[in-house]
């Protein structure tokens, strides 16, 4: 008999949730594995699962996630909440789950106390993948205290002897979780989308453009992303070597009053011919790597950004050089694999100065010709992931 999977989403359906599920179970699947899928949306899930061959239709059981509880035992002890639904979902499948996979274990943090009572209160066998365990890491900017709770709090939840194992995307935290268990910590692979749907608007911005150098941000607009800084740049920058290329859902909530009238000031586009601002979501992950792809150079300054981000997978696999912030994860990974040029964020003439480099496409093609594009590419790969999934599940 097979083993079986139960793949437990959040109910918010956070980030890439859908493409995530899609590989993760897929590779689940041609490991052999039945799955049930816990999900908020399964009719997203069936729109794939309809696709498939069906032997691995007849593995794969879904089952509607239900809402976090407003009231009662379940509110207070999330854990409790879980089991109910894994539970349901098996009852409903007529399976028995040999392990629950956590596909966000950052919703299920608890406090200590909470964390001692889950081994009683959880009656299966989880593994998790932690996506922001951010005080494991040494060099982020955490107060001391907050940092000493935090750990204990993810030891004594780590601990549990329900606790088969959890996944990281950061290999920065591993040498901290190691601390809590040596031998918890799974890397894993670096996973998105990759595939692109051409459109008549990405045909109007390489027109626009005209051959210069397109710079990208992308994704959600906030201000730990530079908004701010790259708007400046386009304002700058000389408009026969640079475009402008902005795409994505703009979160006005996460800047200073200050901030966001500078912001709307430089959203001007009027008069210029350097630029172009899409300030709503890309539904589509085909039509946003389309963005991605039409560009020269992917602008990840991120602010404080401590973790592992899918837009270097995707510009590793697309061949676009970035302009990253020096230190964490984006920044480590950028300088050992040669990925583009790192800066001080903080500085702007720093920034500057690495975008007037990599608007030169000899630059670029320096960067591109060597050896870490296709390596990191590589590391993120089905084969990298269902290697991971095996040491994490079995």
């Amino acid at each position: 008999m097979e083993k079986v999977i139960a793949y437990l989403e959040s109910p918010t359906w956070l980030g890439h949730a859908a493409t995530q599920q899609e590989i993760y179970v897929k590779t689940l699947l041609g490991m052999g594995k039945r799955v049930i899928v816990v999900t908020p949306y399964p009719e997203e899930t069936q729109l794939w699962k309809d696709k498939i061959a069906p032997a691995e239709r007849e593995r794969l059981y879904i089952c509607k996630l239900e809402m976090s509880p407003q009231k009662g035992l379940a509110k207070k002890f999330k854990w409790l909440w879980v089991d109910r639904q894994i539970s349901r979902a098996a009852k409903e499948a007529g399976w028995s789950v040999d392990l629950v996979l956590v596909t966000w274990l950052d919703g299920l943090k608890v406090s200590f106390v909470k964390a001692l009572l889950t081994g009683m209160l959880f009656r299966y066998s989880w593994a998790g993948l932690y996506f922001l365990p951010t005080h494991f890491r040494s060099d982020t900017v955490i107060a001391k205290r907050k940092r000493i709770r935090q750990i204990l709090a993810d030891s004594a939840l780590l601990l549990c002897s329900s606790c088969k194992g959890i996944g990281v995307l950061d290999e920065g935290t591993i040498p901290g979780l190691q601390k809590v268990k040596r031998n918890l910590p799974v890397f894993l692979p670096e996973l998105t989308e990759k595939a692109v749907i051409e459109t008549a608007e990405i045909d109007s911005i390489r027109l626009m453009a005209g051959g210069r150098c397109i710079f990208a941000l992308l994704g959600h607009l906030a201000a730990r992303k530079g908004v701010l800084e790259f708007l400046r740049l386009a304002r700058d920058f000389d408009d026969d070597k640079g475009f402008f290329l902005m795409a994505g859902q703009f979160d006005p909530a996460s800047f200073e009053p200050e901030e966001l009238a500078e912001i709307r000031q430089l959203l001007e586009t009027k008069g210029r011919n350097n630029c172009f601002f899409k300030l709503a979501k890309v539904e589509s992950a085909k039509e946003f790597n389309a963005f991605l792809a039409c560009s020269d150079v992917l602008y990840l300054g991120y602010k404080n950004f401590y973790h592992s981000s899918g837009l270097l997978a995707k510009a590793a696999h697309f061949r676009k050089p970035v302009i990253a912030g020096k230190g964490y994860c984006i920044g480590e990974r950028v300088e050992r694999y040669k990925l583009g040029i790192t800066v001080n964020i903080s500085c702007y003439q720093e920034i500057k100065a690495a975008a007037e480099v990599l608007a030169e496409e000899e630059n670029r093609r320096r960067f591109v010709g060597g050896s870490g594009f296709a390596e990191y590419d590589s590391q993120n790969s089905v084969a990298a992931l269902r290697k991971a999934l095996q040491q994490l599940l079995d």
